[in-house]
């Protein structure tokens, strides 16, 4: 069974395929079997065994916090959109937690994202520098190598008396 058409096709209500169609080309984009490609490039989109692989860049509308670029189906309002030149922002229930950007991961909001929880704990960190701007809170020891250097008042509430370990000023 063999189909010509001169020219183009101005209404068709049904096309029926008596067996197998292999290859489907419209408009030079080539559907041929588990591929997606054009006529300068067959292998575009891949589909197999339920994984989809695509072959060059992947652009994305810039989406919001509401309705993220990146989402799953199960939950849309969460994923990772693209709020600004440079930068991708996290967004959890519809509104953005934090952005990553060239050299940043800032919160959107002071004061509204923890690191960890009460119970989830990260392992380790490694910081140049710490800056606070509120009140800093130790459950452990506090080990410091190097000076310390305090600018103002030192309030200490021992249950048991100071104990400075190693050489002292008089040795």
């Amino acid at each position: 069974l063999a189909a010509y058409f001169d020219d183009e096709i101005t209404a068709m209500p049904n096309l029926t395929s008596v067996g197998t169609l292999t290859t489907l080309t419209v408009d030079n984009v080539i559907v041929n079997g588990t591929t997606i490609g054009h006529t300068d490039d067959t292998d575009l989109i891949t589909l197999a065994d339920g994984v989809v692989t695509v072959a060059g860049v992947v652009s994305l509308p810039d989406g919001s916090a509401s309705a993220p670029s990146i989402t799953n189906t199960g939950d849309t309002n969460q994923g990772l959109f693209f709020s600004g030149t440079d930068t991708m922002a996290f967004t959890a229930g519809g509104t953005a937690q934090f952005t990553m950007a060239d050299g940043a991961i800032a919160p959107v909001t002071d004061s509204d994202v923890d690191l960890g929880t009460s119970s989830l704990y990260f392992k380790d960190a490694y910081i140049d520098t710490v800056t606070t701007t509120g009140n800093v809170t130790i459950g452990g020891n506090l080990t410091v190598t190097g000076t310390q250097t305090i600018v103002d008042t030192v309030t200490m509430n021992a249950a048991n008396a100071i104990v400075f370990e190693g050489a002292t000023a008089d040795d």
